[in-house]
């Protein structure tokens, strides 16, 4: 068992659980880049909940000298399909913003007035300030995702004006290959030292369910744990234990799990359910974050190539990045995306 302080105790399992100072792993070691409205909340709370210890970077990605020359060695990432997370930016970040009438307390960031912190009380509170980014979602899109996504195909009048609006949304404004960017770019990734990142960990966030009943986000990133677990020298017996005393999730530990990732469907109203994309918009969007399409194929393992013709891999790029979805068993590899 190892703690905060740096000094480490023998323990079973058991123990282990109901030791909170218990930790696996090292912080300096692990960075998770957590990529707004991809599911990355409920990945960042089920690593914390499995005692493991890392770094976190939100919203914006944190691109230090660790991660080139250590002690940052492995980074994880959540990767959810581009269009999606665009959308469910778009109608979060409408959805936070306080409307004429709104029955909701507005809420300041910083006051002692609310109790409510806004990520989880969207339904109770919302956010006053007449921002940018709410004057563009509430009145020059009308809360509709729809005509920005359709101004965002390159043949569009407007082409350029909503591109720009598109940096204004919060979650949005960053995509996978800005996060990224340092294991892309030919002019910056070489800087990457034999002591800097030598793993990482594309986590797909994909709700789909499996024959089990658990979405491929959780298993997904029960495969995750239990990798940092063996990476952190926990033999496969000392893991299958773990995970086999592991104690129930009461119902309150799990409305508060729920509570944490935050969804702007299940915190909707029924009056202020956002529309669904249209064909045309999910169109255009698709050809806009062409790049996240090719830097996703290039995390692809090489026998899945024929399930995406028409997105070629990305040529240049740091090595690494072609070994994303390579970690975990068999299973886990070839679910990767």
């Amino acid at each position: 068992c190892n703690n905060t302080k740096g000094s480490s105790t023998l323990v079973n399992a058991t123990q282990f659980w109901r030791r909170k100072a218990c930790k696996i792993g090292d912080a300096k070691s692990v960075q998770f880049f957590h990529l707004g409205k991809g599911g990355g909340s409920t990945i960042y709370f089920q690593l914390l909940d499995y005692h493991l210890v890392f770094e976190r970077s939100h919203p914006s990605p944190n691109f230090d000298s660790k991660l080139f020359k250590g002690p940052t060695t492995t980074l994880i990432f959540n990767i959810r399909d581009p269009v999606d997370r665009f959308v469910s930016a778009f109608n979060w970040r409408s959805l936070l913003y306080c409307r004429d009438g709104d029955k909701r307390k507005p809420y300041f960031k910083g006051k002692s007035n609310s109790r409510y912190p806004l990520h989880l009380y969207p339904d109770k509170v919302c956010l006053g300030a007449n921002k940018t980014e709410k004057i563009l979602l509430h009145e020059e899109y009308q809360s509709d995702p729809n005509p920005l996504g359709e101004a965002l195909c390159e043949d569009s009048p407007n082409f350029a004006y909503a591109s720009e609006k598109v940096k204004h949304i919060a979650h949005a404004r960053l995509s996978l290959n800005d996060w990224l960017s340092f294991l892309i770019d030919p002019d910056i990734y070489p800087a990457i030292t034999t002591t800097g990142i030598n793993k990482v960990m594309a986590i797909t966030t994909e709700p789909r369910v499996e024959n089990n009943n658990t979405s491929l986000l959780d298993w997904h990133t029960q495969q995750a744990i239990i990798e940092l677990y063996s990476d952190s020298g926990l033999s496969s017996d000392q893991i299958d234990d773990i995970m086999k005393h592991k104690p129930q999730v009461n119902a309150k530990s799990e409305k508060k799990s729920e509570m944490m990732t935050h969804s702007s469907i299940s915190s909707s109203t029924s009056k202020l359910t956002p529309p669904p994309l249209r064909t045309l918009g999910e169109c255009c969007l698709a050809r806009f974050f062409h790049d996240d399409y090719r830097l996703m194929k290039t995390m692809i393992l090489d026998d899945r190539e024929e399930n995406l013709t028409s997105v070629l891999p990305l040529a240049d790029v740091h090595s690494l990045v072609k070994t994303a979805c390579s970690w975990g068993n068999d299973e886990q590899r070839s679910s990767c995306m």
